[in-house]
């Protein structure tokens, strides 16, 4: 260690550098702070707007790697812009909470608010859903080019139709530099009633474009009564449409900001669908 007369001699005779370096370091405090700023007012914002947004639970798609020992919190919204059939669902919000139990498993709980046209909103489900990884690397650790796992969910239904009804299918994802494709195909089966199976099914395909910030396109689609008579192409509900994705760190916890326009592609779908969701990891 050097004495302090030294280092002061030395500030002396460079007065020019120590003002440099100084200037240098407010530049970065300023910078570092103008970004934390901005993230925290980006997470306020989203949350002020999912929070009292309508949403709509199908426009979500399912990720088949799990994180373990990570909470996070979920807002998944959406709403279904144009011409709705009187009782139709033309938006859906749901609040969820999940937890990555083990290294290959993770569990979460959600209540669905849907609104009906004509009508307000109501209580529609209780879910609880489960998510297998079965290949593949998990979230976190170094990536693996592909992983599939198996989705599962029990809907206990709050709107006067089934009673439950049983989701079920598999997640895959393959990742090939900065391309995702993500591919969600679902099953729901009604329980203890006389509905029929209806299959679901979600693809995104992103490109990550640095910064956090990922782009992309994504389909989703409903066929009712697949195994007993499913309406024709027309009559089935299909969207697609370009996404975002942006992601950034705020404190502890990491957020994550989904939002989505969608095209209604037959007679039977609405002209257009939002998708806006958000998760915060901790």
């Amino acid at each position: 260690m050097q004495p302090l007369c030294a280092k002061a001699a030395r500030s002396i005779s460079c007065p020019c550098q120590v003002q440099v370096d100084v200037e240098n370091l407010q530049r970065q405090v300023i910078s570092i702070g103008m970004v934390t700023v901005m993230n925290r007012t980006a997470l306020i914002a989203a949350i002020a707007v999912l929070a009292y947004g309508p949403a709509f639970a199908d426009f979500e798609i399912e990720d088949a790697r799990t994180a373990s020992q990570q909470v996070e919190m979920e807002i998944v919204n959406s709403i279904s812009v144009g011409s709705v059939r009187s009782g139709d669902i033309r938006s859906e919000h749901s609040f969820g909470v999940n937890y990555g139990a083990f290294r290959f498993w993770d569990t979460g709980f959600a209540v669905e608010i849907e609104n009906r046209q004509g009508d307000t909103f109501d209580l529609g489900a209780i879910e609880w859903s489960n998510n297998f990884q079965i290949v593949g690397s998990g979230e976190g650790e170094a990536p693996s080019p592909y992983a599939v796992s198996l989705y599962s969910a029990w809907n206990f239904n709050l709107d006067g139709s089934e009673d439950i009804t049983f989701t079920v299918g598999p997640v895959f994802e393959v990742v090939s530099g900065p391309t995702s494709v993500v591919t969600n195909t679902f099953f729901e089966i009604p329980i203890g009633e006389d509905g029929a199976t209806s299959f679901d099914y979600a693809m995104g395909v992103m490109y990550d474009v640095g910064g956090g910030l990922d782009v992309g396109v994504e389909i989703h689609g409903e066929i009712e009564q697949v195994f007993d008579g499913a309406p024709s192409g027309n009559d089935q509900e299909h969207f697609a449409g370009p996404a975002l994705d942006y992601e950034f760190v705020v404190d502890d916890g990491e957020v994550d900001f989904h939002f989505g326009t969608f095209i209604g592609l037959t007679d039977a779908t609405p002209d257009v669908g939002v998708a806006a969701n958000l998760n915060l990891g901790f």
